[in-house]
């Protein structure tokens, strides 16, 4: 359960994030550092996958990410990591 002081943000890491290179990923983890927030990008183009989605945690790290078999994945998350994540280096988030 989210705390009334923690927020969720949508970043749009790229505006056409195919092809499947690993820039993505890297931008993806990026972003989530950058921000202290957690990030979901996920890649399909209509009823198939275009490329990899993922999950990525406010520290950078891939959490959980589709695969062929699994092309749909779910993750309860905690939103309150975020507001300890922005008092580290190298966050610039403030209220």
């Amino acid at each position: 359960m989210a705390s009334s002081n923690s927020r969720a943000f949508a970043t749009r890491v790229a505006p056409r994030a195919t092809g499947g290179h690993p820039r993505w990923e890297v931008a993806s983890r990026m972003a989530a550092i950058a921000s202290g927030a957690f990030l979901v990008a996920a890649n399909r183009r209509g009823a198939r996958l275009a490329g990899g989605s993922w999950i990525v945690g406010p520290d950078g790290d891939i959490l959980t990410r589709t695969k062929l078999n699994a092309p749909i994945v779910s993750l309860e998350i905690d939103l309150a990591l975020t507001a300890s994540a922005r008092l580290t280096y190298p966050r610039n988030v403030r209220d």
